[in-house]
């Protein structure tokens, strides 16, 4: 039997009506608990823990990303004036965080300079003739 057809339509009908509900029983246990003093206290003790015991990581965490941000703010700026290249002489290791954390999925960022042999403005459409 392959694992597609594990189960049939009945059965995968009766496993979400009883997800539905389970999620129902949950929200309203929340909603009547949520405000009262005892949850709030043991809530807040439960999330002073937490941050104790992973500070190191929250620290490392802000680390990286005040060094992204820094990047890419800087990246924006040099971008907004025409300036990459500039950017990418002055910060490699900026430029280095930016592709590292994969910021340039969806773009390539050497297309945004803007040289006297790629200027756009003045670019005409290329024929394949």
């Amino acid at each position: 039997m392959d694992e597609l057809h594990l189960y049939t339509d009945e059965e995968l009908a009766n496993i979400l009506t009883q997800y539905k509900k389970q999620r129902e029983r949950v929200k309203k246990n929340y909603e009547r608990i949520k405000d009262t003093d005892e949850w709030k206290e043991r809530n807040r003790a439960n999330a002073k823990t937490y941050y104790h015991k992973h500070k190191d990581e929250f620290r490392e965490r802000y680390q990286e990303d005040s060094e992204f941000n820094r990047a890419r703010s800087s990246y924006y700026y040099y971008k907004k004036q025409n300036r990459l290249q500039d950017f990418m002489l002055k910060y490699p290791g900026r430029m280095e965080t930016l592709i590292n954390r994969d910021y340039f999925r969806d773009q390539n960022p050497f297309l945004s300079i803007v040289t006297p042999d790629n200027d756009s403005s003045s670019a005409e459409p290329s024929s394949s003739e």
